[in-house]
């Protein structure tokens, strides 16, 4: 190579190996800064036990709680903040407002809230997250004005949460839904857990959203009312079961579907003869949970369905009702002039009650029932198998004997004679 090549070359080379140098300088100067710092904390956390013991010892009281005699190191305020938070994670009610009292006296609520002018996105995430454990109500109209401004995507729910654990008022949670209805549109079950973290109840909320126009903030409300644990606002629901937009009313009937022992008379069948196969599914999945065997005759319906969730369901709910749901799926196993798809629907369904009825795990009285399934199943569809459908018949159909005996002696489970000759039935388990 040429004298004058490898002198233009020596600068780029000596540019490098200074900011190689430069670089594992600072790595090696943030290590020791961390270093330091962690030997800081771990001896202010040793400092400042006595103290700890006397916030816990006190939370029953009555009179304020005070802060650590003296003056405190940024560090070591911040080292007992990290522990006051640990602790008001894992309570709730009074402790936790008398804690959140004292951070507040601390200082520690307007610290943070100093950071969340941080130009460094990070700082402000950590500021907000912090904030939110803390319970800091006084920054809630903060929370929520970065909320709005923070471009879409993860940090946003993270500020989001926060908002939601500082909430003050009905008007923050009402602002709150609108920013996480608006801004993710997709994570529905996201944004009602996050408001579910707001020492507010968030149900009237929902109550009150249901009523609005506005179809995202409508979805979020059904999402949140969703893991209420009880039925709310049945007339809204009610109302929006008939929406012109399909997912509102899908999910509105679902809601409804969810608690069937409250439909008023007549609701259930029509939701078994509607025009959105997601409703027939689920009104059928709701007749079986109610075990009532008048429903048995409209179940049969579901099984001539023309989509396979509202058969599957229909079968499975014929099982929880007892003989008469049985023999409902005897005679539609074994009637020649029924669709295979709905013979194969019921024979499923008789297939796996058998099965799980004589599990060996199952006490007497299941065996009991089983028997008499198995001797009802093979009297009513004996005979009844289309030619070329012999190799998906049941193993009580086709005359093979499935052992109850193994079962109640504890010994494994049975076995049909035909899947140890490799014509397993077919069958379609969906959980």
């Amino acid at each position: 190579m040429p004298l004058n090549a490898v002198s233009a070359v020596l600068p780029f080379v000596y540019a490098l190996c200074g900011l190689t140098a430069v670089g594992f300088a600072a790595l090696y100067g943030l290590r020791l800064r961390n270093r330091r710092r962690g030997k800081l904390s771990t001896a202010y956390r040793e400092k400042h036990r006595e103290y700890f013991n006397y916030v816990g010892a006190n939370l029953d009281g009555e009179e304020a709680l005070r802060p650590p005699a003296g003056s405190l190191e940024p560090l070591e305020l911040r080292v007992i903040g990290r522990k006051l938070e640990e602790w008001m994670e894992g309570i709730e009610g009074r402790h936790r407002d008398r804690l959140a009292e004292l951070c507040l006296t601390l200082g520690l609520v307007g610290l943070e809230r100093g950071r969340l002018r941080s130009r460094l996105p990070w700082v402000r995430i950590d500021a907000a997250h912090r904030l939110g454990a803390m319970r800091a109500r006084e920054a809630a109209p903060e929370l929520l004005t970065l909320l709005a401004l923070e471009p879409p995507g993860p940090a946003g729910f993270v500020i989001a949460r926060a908002a939601a654990k500082c909430t003050r008022s009905a008007d923050d949670l009402r602002q709150l839904a609108e920013l996480l209805a608006a801004r993710a549109p997709g994570s529905r079950e996201l944004a009602a857990d996050i408001l579910a973290s707001s020492p507010l109840d968030p149900q009237p909320l929902y109550a009150e959203l249901l009523e609005s126009d506005d179809e995202p903030l409508i979805l979020l409300a059904l999402a949140g009312l969703a893991g209420g644990g009880r039925l709310a606002a049945p007339a809204a629901l009610a109302r929006l079961a008939d929406d012109a937009r399909k997912e509102v009313r899908v999910k509105a009937a679902k809601l409804l579907l969810a608690y069937p022992h409250l439909l008023p008379n007549g609701r259930l069948d029509a939701f078994l003869r509607h025009d959105d196969w997601e409703i027939r599914a689920a009104a059928a999945k709701a007749a079986g949970e109610l075990g009532n065997p008048a429903n048995a005759v409209r179940l049969r319906r579901s099984l001539r369905d023309g989509q396979w969730w509202v058969r599957h369901h229909g079968a499975v709910a014929l099982t929880q009702l007892g003989d008469t749901g049985f023999r409902v799926l005897c005679e539609t196993a074994g009637a020649p002039d029924e669709s295979p798809e709905t013979r194969k629907a019921a024979y499923d369904a008789i297939h796996e009650a058998l099965n799980r009825a004589s599990s060996p795990w199952t006490d007497s009285e299941s065996l009991q029932l089983a028997v008499r399934w198995k001797r009802m199943a093979a009297a009513m569809t004996a005979g009844g198998y289309p030619s070329g459908a012999q190799q998906q018949q049941p193993a009580f159909a086709s005359g093979a004997s499935v052992s109850l005996a193994a079962a109640s002696s504890g010994g494994p489970a049975p076995v049909p004679a035909a899947t140890a000759t490799g014509s397993r039935p077919a069958e379609r388990r969906i959980r």
